[in-house]
């Protein structure tokens, strides 16, 4: 990987670096909120996000499972199936989830209300969190959308490994745009014309 390097005595020099990715952290960030929840709203929201753990065919409430019993593994109560790939996918991985109002010190904005807000910096699919989204209005409104937009960065400034995204989410439809995406249709649209001319 190169890159440039000011030297001490003020030009620029080429200079060769080796970035290896084990020693390299990505991160996915956003801070977006779903607000003016009503009591109803809150209280369904609150349950799918319970921690819960799955041994055998059993399902435990977190703080429920017995000390002696291992999970066979963890999640949301809103996440299906089996765990899948050798992730570690337990229910601190989606995001933080924190229930606010109006006079919390924490509130994002003031004026909407009690929230939920989703913010984190791990997170590697934004999916999930537009997934819960989605079962949300088609269970309370079937006449809403929602939109996330996020940042995708990385711990050394490397050429190609910064980026991001948005998610537009209905109850019939979750869209997803990232600026890479993006930038390849638009080269590809560049070269086609010139191809022309």
């Amino acid at each position: 990987m190169k890159r440039w390097r000011k030297s001490s005595r003020r030009d620029w020099r080429f200079e060769t670096i080796e970035a290896r990715n084990d020693m390299l952290s990505y991160q996915t960030q956003f801070s977006e909120v779903l607000p003016y929840l009503n009591a109803d709203e809150a209280a369904w929201l609150e349950e799918q996000l319970e921690p819960i753990a799955i041994v055998g065919d059993r399902v435990y409430a977190a703080n429920e499972l017995p000390d002696n019993v291992e999970p066979d593994w963890s999640c949301f109560r809103l996440r299906r199936g089996p765990k899948t790939g050798n992730s570690d996918e337990t229910a601190s991985t989606m995001c933080q989830c924190l229930f606010l109002d109006d006079d919390d010190d924490d509130h994002p904005v003031d004026s909407w209300g009690h929230l939920l807000w989703f913010h984190g910096k791990q997170l590697r699919d934004v999916g999930r969190v537009a997934r819960l989204v989605q079962k949300f209005l088609r269970q309370f409104r079937p006449d809403q959308c929602w939109s996330l937009a996020y940042a995708r960065t990385c711990s050394a400034p490397l050429a190609g490994k910064f980026g991001g995204g948005a998610v537009f989410v209905t109850p019939q439809r979750i869209e997803r745009c990232n600026v890479h995406d993006l930038i390849e249709k638009r080269r590809k649209a560049f070269a086609h014309k010139h191809r022309r001319e």
